[in-house]
């Protein structure tokens, strides 16, 4: 439980935490790599989080593997795991088996009339064989269709005499995703963690609402999270927005909306201590549109990303930057550079979970418990400054001491977050 403060009037327990000029902190240093993606499926279950990796069969959960979806396939180009919901609906695919008898698909969508059956003799009994898209996935021995078992990509009704058949199921629909069924998705992946959320949709009323998410998460819940968009405008560090797309090996042209997958894990993939500035997107042979360098850098003043192509073929990222643009005493230049945010979000998250799981509530509000909890906080510095990802840090720059009410403490550090080096002036002089 955590969020921002301008004064300690706080009701629940938990790490408030303020990120300006001057920065707060942590302890043990997370983990990065976790996208969270709602996006509409043609199979699966509307509203489930599907905790995927790179090597995950996907096939009954999604209706495609991994290197089939587009958005997984980019997004695990750089990221560990993404949580997928599926943000529509649909209409089964169904077809009769034998008169009496119904074959369902179990989940709704177009994937269900992919679906084939055959039930064929096998000595006194049958083989009920279950195919999508041509390959076999279920296969069961049965001599009534009662002894039938759903499997996951059919089930049965009906009663009937079995015998000898071959179907293909049909009638399965997809419907488009309204904005209350993707604030229903976002409302369930928020009590995951991740560290970007990615959507490659088109609807501008969804990504204000994503853009109104990410802001409660950050200043209200404490969780420091970005996500990645397209075509679309705001001033903010917590949203970046693509500005241009790529054509991949294979000629398959991605649009904006689509490139915001490879951004999006590439972001989360991260560490704290790295740009993407200059990154490669892998597969990628040119960009769409291409633009001159007045063109990138009116995107970049714009608080957009894009991606350039050289005379090789090789596409890269411009800018690791977000959307922020307007600058000031509370949120310097400095906060437009994602590798920074990083380090400030992994220090806030960092210093949440451990005040949650190792002091709150376990410590005494007093000099040697406050000398105890500047200790750790102490220590984690010095990691981050092993890693590069601060510098000049003592451990005087940490103060701890007590809050307005017997049961606050006050935290306040001075840190120098390294930023990577990414331009270059040179004079030769001939």
């Amino acid at each position: 439980m955590g969020g921002t403060w301008i004064k300690q009037d706080k009701i629940l327990p938990g790490a408030y935490i303020n990120i300006l000029g001057e920065t707060p902190l942590s302890i043990d240093i997370g983990s990065r790599g976790v996208v969270a993606l709602p996006i509409e499926l043609d199979w699966g279950v509307k509203g489930q989080i599907n905790k995927i990796k790179n090597d995950s069969d996907t096939l009954s959960t999604l209706g495609y593997r991994v290197d089939d979806i587009i958005a997984l396939r980019e997004i695990f180009k750089n990221a560990i795991e993404v949580l997928v919901c599926k943000t529509n609906s649909g209409t089964k695919a169904e077809g009769q088996v034998v008169t009496g008898v119904t074959a369902t698909a179990i989940c709704e969508g177009l994937r269900g009339n992919d679906i084939n059956i055959v039930v064929q003799e096998s000595g006194s009994e049958f083989d009920f064989i279950t195919y999508i898209d041509g390959e076999m996935v279920d296969k069961q021995t049965i001599t009534t269709f009662e002894e039938f078992k759903d499997n996951d990509y059919v089930s049965l009704s009906g009663t009937g005499v079995i015998g000898a058949a071959t179907i293909k199921l049909s009638g399965g629909e997809t419907t488009s995703t309204s904005q209350e069924e993707y604030k229903a998705c976002l409302e369930s992946i928020k009590t995951y963690n991740f560290n970007t959320l990615c959507y490659g949709g088109d609807n501008s009323s969804v990504k204000s609402d994503i853009e109104k998410y990410i802001r409660s998460l950050r200043e209200n819940e404490g969780v420091k999270v970005q996500a990645v968009v397209s075509n679309y405008s705001c001033d903010y560090e917590g949203i970046i927005i693509v500005g241009n797309g790529v054509v991949l090996e294979d000629g398959t042209e991605l649009t904006p909306s689509q490139t915001c997958y490879w951004v999006a894990g590439a972001t989360a993939g991260a560490n704290l201590n790295q740009s993407n500035t200059g990154k490669v997107y892998q597969g990628a042979i040119d960009v769409v549109p291409r633009l001159l360098k007045e063109g990138m850098e009116t995107k970049t003043l714009e608080g957009k990303m894009v991606f350039k192509v050289d005379n090789n073929q090789r596409v890269t990222l411009v800018y690791d930057i977000n959307s922020l643009t307007t600058f000031g005493e509370k949120k310097k230049k400095s906060l437009r550079k994602n590798r920074v945010i990083r380090t400030l979000d992994n220090m806030a998250n960092d210093i949440s979970n451990i005040w949650e799981y190792g002091y709150k509530g376990k410590i005494d509000n007093n000099e040697s418990g406050r000398t105890l909890y500047r200790g750790d906080l102490v220590e984690y510095c010095k990691n981050l400054q092993k890693l590069n990802a601060i510098e000049n840090f003592t451990p005087e720059d940490i103060t701890v001491g007590p809050g307005t009410d017997s049961d606050a403490m006050v935290v306040r550090t001075g840190v120098e977050v390294v930023d990577s080096a990414e331009k270059l002036y040179m004079t030769i002089l001939v």
